[in-house]
């Protein structure tokens, strides 16, 4: 039985890398995520603010136009975290909403850029910082239906 388990366990793992469904940490921008779609994620320099920077999204959810169009009307969202990564341990940061979402025909879009971020925020370790996004839909219970992490942001802020 534990050997049964343990050969589909790999199977899956296999399968699921092969698909794409597990990124590696060197996820190129703009990646699609099987079961998601796509979500990337960039951080520009405020020039008006020295020591502060903006953080970008945009991204879809795979779906029909008119499912797309249900979940909004049902009160689903997208929500996203900052995550700093780390050799065993990632480090959250902030969780955040998106600004915008609507159906396309490649389903559910959403855009949304958080300005004004402290450097300090993003200066999550040593050295060079390692920075992603967790992205979900949500609903309005509070139940996640897809879930991706976007590209890494590699810099010393």
């Amino acid at each position: 039985m534990f050997r049964a388990a343990t050969r589909a366990s790999r199977a899956f793992l296999v399968g699921a890398i092969a698909i794409g469904l597990i990124v590696e940490a060197t996820t190129p921008a703009n990646a699609a995520v099987y079961g998601f779609g796509q979500a990337s994620m960039t951080i520009t320099k405020n020039n008006l603010r020295p020591g502060y920077h903006t953080i970008g999204i945009l991204g879809y959810v795979t779906t029909s136009q008119a499912e797309a169009q249900g979940l909004i009307n049902a009160g689903y969202w997208i929500k996203y975290s900052l995550w700093g990564e780390d050799t065993f341990d990632d480090d959250h940061i902030r969780n955040f909403e998106a600004l915008s979402i609507w159906a396309t025909p490649e389903g559910l879009r959403f855009a949304s850029g958080i300005g004004d971020v402290p450097s300090s925020l993003l200066d999550e370790d040593w050295g060079r910082d390692e920075l992603y996004l967790k992205v979900w839909l949500e609903g309005p219970d509070g139940s996640i239906l897809r879930a991706a992490e976007t590209n890494r942001v590699y810099g010393y802020f």
